[in-house]
């Protein structure tokens, strides 16, 4: 009898360790822990925990694999609250029925260079969201860079009208 399967699920087992060990520096970063000089403005909420655990998962992913590639990738925003999105709504920079507030979106940003990141971050950061499955708004025609949620624009109806578990199904 082998140990293949053994060494197998030894191998997953400290790759998902190392995946998770990179997305906590990567939050770490992003909170302005470890140094960094990235200040969080009043009512912008990077908390992960706010996600659907589905999909805080997936972008923990996204984040390690930009750390493992050598970006400085950040989360900008995570959770929004109903205010923020409205007061957005009404400067014509976000929508008042975000998928922020409902928990499926994150905005992820360079720490050093924020939005003027570069072409090669963005193509990264595009790249590990949709191998992860998620909505890179870089592929809009508002080309939203940083963003990604966890559901496509034609199904944005039908995550307005869910209940947690239901938004927790469609984006685990």
């Amino acid at each position: 009898m082998s140990s293949l399967p053994r060494r197998d699920a030894m191998n997953a087992a400290a790759t998902s360790a190392a995946v998770a060990a990179l997305a906590v520096l990567a939050l770490a970063s992003s909170r302005g822990e470890e140094g960094s000089t990235m200040r969080t403005p009043r009512g912008i909420d990077r908390d992960l925990g706010k996600l659907t655990p589905g999909f805080r998962r997936r972008v923990e992913r996204v984040l390690a694999r930009m750390q493992a590639r050598g970006f400085d990738a950040v989360v900008w925003e995570a959770w929004r609250s109903p205010e923020r999105a409205a007061k957005l709504a009404a400067k014509g920079t976000g929508i008042a029925l975000s998928m922020h507030t409902l928990g499926i979106a994150v905005d992820i940003i360079s720490r050093k260079n924020r939005w003027d990141a570069g072409p090669e971050f963005w193509q990264a950061l595009g790249e590990e969201y949709e191998r992860e499955g998620i909505v890179w708004g870089g592929r809009w025609r508002s080309g939203d860079n940083p963003h990604g949620q966890g559901v496509t624009v034609a199904q944005q109806g039908i995550a307005r009208a869910a209940t947690r578990e239901q938004l927790e199904m469609m984006t685990a």
